[in-house]
């Protein structure tokens, strides 16, 4: 099983985490760090959200159906994991991340 083959130009390797469960548009915080060493990854941008030095952003679901979270850094490399939201859009239905 191949997980990664440009880790040698890349200096992170990042690892996304979010809550369990949030409410549809609700602002929520998803974290990115360094799979590697375990360090936040500050310039990660994970739903067009920059992350800040402590690896954190806030973002938002809009619309329904399923949303797979991914975080990007120019000097990073996504691990195989990402964090997937499902939305139903009903009122007071909850997203799940998973």
């Amino acid at each position: 099983v191949l997980f990664a083959y440009d880790f040698f130009s890349k200096k992170l390797l990042l690892r996304l985490s979010g809550p369990r469960r949030v409410e549809q548009r609700e602002r929520f915080r998803v974290r990115v760090i360094d799979g590697s060493t375990g360090d936040p990854v500050r310039g990660a941008f994970v739903a067009g959200r920059r992350t800040n030095r402590r690896g954190f952003a806030r973002v938002s679901l809009v619309g329904t159906g399923l949303i797979v979270l991914k975080a990007a850094h120019s000097n990073g490399m996504r691990m195989r994991e990402s964090r997937t939201v499902w939305s139903s859009g009903a009122h007071g239905a909850t997203a799940r991340v998973r």
